[in-house]
C-alpha cells in the first residue's frame, strides 16, 4: 500500500469517528426530551364542605390602643396593657365605625392618635375589624 493510500484511509477513519461521535452526543442529547406531545385531561374534582368546627380563641374580641398611622383600607396601632403589641387593622365595607359620643363617624375620620377599641378576629399581628369605636 502506498502512503497516499494510507493518509487517505486515516482521513477517512477521522471523518467517520467525528460523524459517529457527534452522531452519538445529538443522540444521547435528545434522548430524555422525547417527540410525543402529552396533552393534559381536565379533571373535575369533587369537593364537599368541611364539616369539622375549628375554634378560634380570637374570634370577635375587643382590642384598644392608639392609631399610629393610616392607610387606604387600614392602620396600625398599638394596644395598651400588659400585653401591649403592634397590631395592622384591616377594614372593610361592613366595618361599621362609632364616635365616642355614639355617633357614626367613618374611616376617613380616623387619625393618628386615636384611642380605639376594635372588635375583630386577630391572625398574627393582623386584626380583621367588624366594628371601631373611637373613645
Amino acid at each position: 500500500m502506498s502512503t497516499r493510500s494510507l493518509i487517505i484511509i486515516g482521513s477517512l477513519l477521522v471523518i467517520l469517528m467525528g460523524a459517529a461521535g457527534f452522531g452519538l452526543a445529538y443522540a444521547v442529547s435528545h434522548a430524555s426530551s422525547g417527540t410525543a406531545s402529552v396533552t393534559p385531561t381536565p379533571t373535575t374534582i369533587a369537593t364537599t364542605p368541611a364539616t369539622t368546627k375549628t375554634k378560634n380563641k380570637n374570634k370577635n374580641k375587643n382590642y384598644t390602643g392608639t392609631i399610629q398611622s393610616v392607610g387606604a383600607n387600614s392602620f396600625v396601632m398599638t394596644q395598651s396593657g400588659k400585653k401591649a403589641k403592634t397590631l395592622t387593622v384591616i377594614v372593610s365595607d361592613q366595618t361599621t365605625y362609632t364616635s365616642s359620643t355614639g355617633g357614626t363617624i367613618t374611616f376617613s375620620d380616623l387619625k393618628p392618635g386615636d384611642q380605639v377599641t376594635v372588635k375583630g378576629s386577630l391572625s398574627g399581628q393582623t386584626l380583621t375589624a367588624t366594628s371601631i369605636t373611637v373613645t
